[in-house]
């Protein structure tokens, strides 16, 4: 069949290049945004008679936005750092992020030994999802407790809520943030599993390997 240069014209790209392309072009335009906000905080915090309660929120802000610039990055091609990080405090962080855009009751309860070596981005991403869902599982008076503890090899970091259960509660709470803390877990050598929480709702428990085990050797999952 002959191809005519109006055909030819209207010819598109296939549909995986056209995401690709897609997913560049709004990695490109968020990392200005990004960074100009971490600009205006900077300077922000400088000034001399800006509140204590204030500058805390300002460096909350700020973190927020090197977290997107981060997602940024590893959206675009770029590789994750891993570290020793100790997950509870990762955890206080998110939670407390969390508490300011929520009615709901967070709590963490994290042991003085729970280091994991992660990408500490991936980490918070992991577990922004993992306590969204379980905030909005929970209710505006519902309550959301994180316990983060070693268990052999493993470090447990698990999320319970007192929702309806998995499955029960408002519709798109799993879903697409399940799937990547799913994979954010398995890049990390870890693994996500769904129980039944003591709080009557659901526990999500994020496995991740123990700082402490020998490099180069994954744990068998228990």
């Amino acid at each position: 069949m002959q191809v005519t240069s109006k055909s030819r014209g209207r010819v598109s790209a296939p549909p995986h290049r056209r995401r690709d392309r897609t997913i560049q072009e709004i990695c490109h335009d968020l990392r200005q945004p990004a960074a100009a906000i971490l600009a205006l905080v900077s300077a922000a915090e400088t000034q001399s008679d800006v509140p204590d309660h204030v500058r805390r929120r300002l460096e909350q802000i700020a973190s927020e936005a090197r977290h997107i610039s981060t997602i940024v990055g590893q959206a675009a091609g770029e590789g994750m750092t891993f570290r020793p990080m100790d997950a509870g405090e990762a955890a206080g962080s998110v939670a407390e992020s969390l508490r300011t855009s929520t009615s709901a009751d967070v709590t963490v309860v994290a042991d003085p030994d729970s280091t994991v070596v992660a990408d500490g981005s991936a980490l918070r991403r992991a577990l922004i999802n993992l306590l969204d869902n379980a905030i909005r599982a929970a209710g505006a008076n519902g309550t959301v407790t994180v316990r983060v503890g070693t268990h052999g090899d493993w470090v447990h970091i698990d999320v319970h809520d007192s929702g309806p259960g998995f499955g029960a509660g408002p519709v798109g709470i799993a879903g697409l943030g399940l799937g990547i803390v799913e994979w954010l877990a398995g890049s990390h050598g870890g693994d996500l599993v769904m129980l039944e929480s003591d709080l009557g709702g659901t526990l999500a428990r994020l496995r991740l390997p123990a700082a402490r085990t020998e490099p180069g050797i994954t744990p068998v999952r228990r």
